[in-house]
């Protein structure tokens, strides 16, 4: 698909689209078929991305506004999973702006600012953890919350590091609820959840999942606040 349907742009315009991450940002087509692009831009001009493949060069990969949704998207054929890019934004003003992904699964270490093409391979293995929850009523059971700056706390470890170490503390002290400030995981927008990503700090964005794996020892794993 080099675009959004029909469906997704309407729920889109309604606020109602729940999987929004599956459309928007960029999305490897395999097969060397290169990458899929799409972001909500309602009052640019134009749109392209720019990144390793194409030197950077703005309007050598533009996108294509999908009618009146604000969703600028289409297909850059040379790009390849583990590139950087940014999107040009050609505003009102005629001014034309490098953007990050607020969608984008991966982003480069800090003071870095681009984001990086990227496919999680990561099989969630909390089926036992879900179950729990299902049968769970959250308006009755206990609720202990732990807020951590994960970059902070014992510095150096990696998402891998931090899933025992730190699980095993919150646990030990008997909290049910491991919470990560969004402002560490590179919140871009406080108002919709799927633009959220961990710092690339700590690691592989893959090695966050498996991070929340051992959390789930925490009777609600991790969370992230605002």
């Amino acid at each position: 698909m080099s675009r959004p349907g029909e469906i997704d742009l309407y729920l889109l315009g309604e606020g109602r689209h729940e999987r929004l991450w599956e459309q928007l940002g960029a999305h490897p087509l395999g097969d060397g078929a290169g990458v899929r692009f799409a972001v909500w831009a309602p009052n640019a001009r134009g749109v392209s991305v720019v990144g390793d493949w194409n030197f950077w060069t703005e309007g050598a990969d533009g996108l294509e506004s999908q009618a009146s949704s604000g969703v600028w998207a289409g297909i850059a054929p040379n790009a390849a999973e583990g590139q950087s890019y940014k999107f040009a934004v050609r505003g009102d003003d005629g001014i034309t702006r490098l953007k990050a992904d607020p969608y984008a699964f991966r982003a480069e270490v800090p003071p870095k600012t681009a984001s990086v093409v990227y496919r999680s391979r990561h099989r969630w293995k909390d089926d036992d953890w879900l179950a729990r929850r299902a049968v769970t009523d959250p308006l009755t059971a206990a609720m202990s919350i732990y807020e951590v700056h994960a970059g902070s706390w014992r510095a150096g470890l990696g998402w891998r590091e931090l899933a025992e170490e730190l699980t095993r503390h919150v646990v030990d002290l008997g909290f049910t609820v491991l919470s990560i400030p969004k402002s560490y995981i590179a919140k871009i927008s406080k108002e919709a959840a799927p633009d959220s990503k961990a710092s690339g700090k700590n690691g592989r964005p893959s090695n966050n999942g498996r991070a929340s794996a051992p959390a789930s020892k925490c009777r609600r794993s991790i969370r992230s606040s605002s």
